[in-house]
């Protein structure tokens, strides 16, 4: 399995101010994270708002700065890379955000969207209606203005302008969730077919574990900063391991209940609690699990791995 981008240890720790009613103290929004993702492949990342997902993939397109850890791309450490040794990488990971309306400028054409990125990088404009037809948008539709468009037809420009500078690697962070349900069943098809003829690679960000199931191969799932389960996504979707996971799915009916249910709220990430972070709100913890440290993120089984003390199993070489 060849990596196109891999975490390793990586981290994000924000400072916070001291207030007359609070002392200045530190949050991990991202904690360690070991990830993988092989060339051509498409790796889910799920778990509760707050958990770290988007802090995550801004860190793995180094959008905000390092705390810790380093990222390899196309085989390269760009952890500490400058801006402009970056520059020439951006063409090759590119970013297509939750809300398509937010994303395109409503004073520019669709023309003038999509070509934005080639100019900057220098390329040759005469391939707009191309990338619109790649999308499934007539060539007419490059002088209209976002108003005139519907929702469906905003993400697709912004599907435009991303493959406009030949990525290999896209993340999406919600592509989807804000359209409605038979835009997006359009979309999810737009995007299996795209990674399918142009071998892309997708790190998905996501609510929707049926989404998730459907899109990716693999899934990681985030609590608090880390990753508590990886693996398959038929497995972990299927049969899940750790109790949050179990938590996710019981809330999705349809995907089958995970037996688990969560207690109360996720805890404050600038005060996390000892020994597991899930164990304030876990059905099961025992002892073990609320003293120590945080259990370590362990292969169960082959391709398959789980931070929690009550998963059974052994290290596979």
């Amino acid at each position: 399995m060849t990596a196109l981008l891999q975490a390793t240890g990586l981290a994000k720790t924000y400072a916070t101010r001291r207030t007359a009613f609070r002392a200045a103290s530190s949050v991990a929004a991202v904690a360690g994270v070991d990830l993988l993702l092989p060339e051509g492949g498409a790796l889910g990342l799920v778990g509760e708002s707050g958990c770290g997902k988007s802090t995550l993939a801004r860190l793995l397109l180094r959008l905000v700065p390092v705390s810790d850890g380093r990222i390899s791309f196309e085989g390269r450490d760009i952890t500490d890379l400058a801006e402009s040794a970056l520059r020439p990488l951006r063409r090759r990971m590119q970013l297509i955000h939750q809300n398509p309306s937010a994303a395109l400028d409503p004073r520019l054409t669709v023309a003038a969207s999509v070509a934005e990125p080639l100019r900057i990088h220098g390329l040759d404009l005469s391939r707009l209606p191309e990338l619109l037809a790649e999308v499934g948008l007539p060539a007419e539709m490059l002088h209209r203005h976002p108003h005139e468009l519907s929702g469906g037809q905003k993400q697709r420009v912004c599907i435009a302008r991303a493959l406009a500078l030949e990525p290999r690697l896209l993340v999406l962070d919600e592509p989807t969730s804000a359209l409605d349900v038979s835009v997006q069943a359009q979309v999810l098809e737009l995007l299996a077919g795209l990674r399918a003829r142009r071998g892309l690679s997708y790190l998905f960000i996501s609510h929707n574990l049926a989404v998730v199931r459907q899109v990716c191969d693999r899934v990681a799932v985030m609590y608090l900063g880390r990753i508590v389960e990886e693996g398959a996504s038929a497995e972990v979707l299927g049969a899940p391991l750790h109790p949050y996971t179990r938590a996710l799915l019981a809330s999705v009916p349809r995907l089958g209940a995970g037996g688990v249910v969560a207690r109360g709220e996720p805890p404050n990430p600038a005060a996390p609690p000892p020994g597991c972070p899930f164990h304030p709100r876990c059905p099961m913890a025992e002892e073990r699990c609320r003293a120590g440290t945080a259990p370590l993120l362990r292969e169960v089984a082959r391709g398959r791995r789980v931070a929690c003390h009550l998963v059974g199993g052994h290290l596979v070489g």
